[in-house]
């Protein structure tokens, strides 16, 4: 498969050829996402309780950059995340980020 994508991720990049040799790339995108309903942010609308709220953002972007290394059937990958603010008072965006390693059988 290609590079596992830190969730929700983007689509594509689900397919190599496992060949002999070594190879690289590095990959970039952009989603933006509408959101109705965030629990962790509007809190639980079951519980009959006031809990804390904050002003929530509805529209939110990841960007996503990483690179991508193969030598025949590993393949190593680094990637990096950054969203956008997801409520009015958070000061910056969230950075994140993987590394992982496959073995192609």
């Amino acid at each position: 498969a290609g590079p596992p994508r830190v969730r929700p991720g983007l689509a594509g990049g689900g397919y190599y050829n496992n060949a002999v040799g070594a190879s690289w790339y590095v990959f970039a995108g952009a989603q933006g996402r509408a959101v109705a309903w965030n629990i962790f942010l509007d809190g639980n609308s079951y519980s009959g309780r006031d809990e804390p709220e904050v002003e929530r953002r509805p529209l939110v972007a990841d960007l996503q950059a990483g690179a991508v290394f193969r030598l025949g059937r590993a393949q190593f990958t680094y990637q990096i995340v950054t969203r956008t603010e997801e409520f009015e008072t958070q000061t910056d965006p969230q950075l994140f980020g993987a590394i992982s390693a496959a073995v192609a059988f």
